[in-house]
């Protein structure tokens, strides 16, 4: 019996694993487009935050009505603190935007800041890794600054107006 359970939960734990490279395989494959152009953060991180929203809500249904329990204020707790943070990456994903243009890029942050860097403008550049993904920081004279993954979003063409500009940027890696 022991051994079965060694297996099962081996296995469980094997297929979890392949689920989750499986579907970021997929994410990083098909960005979501978002509806007033440029693309969005994947639908898995809206959907992982609606999930942890239902189980928030959950948990503080359970905490808040809960009479015989010993303490409940850690899980009260913990279900608003997971509510909360749930709705933020909600409003995250519905806010964050990336727009690649022939001649500019246009950022919208999580906090809805419009950022745009033109590529005549471009002040500064530099290609560094960031736990572990690549991060590409393009700043422009007037001050404004955006930060990208290369590898999960196309910015093509961002990077042959770096590689086609006259400045000397910053590069942190060579382009290749």
């Amino acid at each position: 019996m022991d051994a079965t359970r060694i297996v099962l939960a081996a296995a469980l734990t094997l297929l979890v694993a392949v689920a989750i490279a499986l579907v970021s395989r997929w994410m990083r494959r098909r960005p979501t487009a978002a509806i007033d152009g440029g693309v969005r953060l994947p639908i898995a991180f809206a959907v992982l935050a609606w999930v942890i929203v239902a189980a928030g809500a959950m948990m503080a249904l359970v905490a808040f009505t809960l009479d015989d329990a010993d303490d409940p204020l850690p899980m009260r707790i913990a279900s608003v603190a997971m509510v909360v943070g749930g709705v933020g990456l909600v409003l995250m994903h519905r806010n964050w935007r990336l727009a690649v243009l022939d001649d500019r890029v246009y950022q919208r942050t999580a906090f809805g800041r419009v950022r745009c860097v033109v590529y005549d403008d471009i002040a500064s550049s530099s290609l560094t890794r960031a736990y572990g993904a690549p991060l590409l920081q393009v700043r422009s004279r007037d001050g404004s600054r955006i930060a990208v993954n290369p590898a999960a979003f196309d910015v093509r063409p961002l990077l042959q107006a770096i590689a086609a500009g006259e400045y000397h940027a910053h590069t942190g890696e060579r382009w290749g």
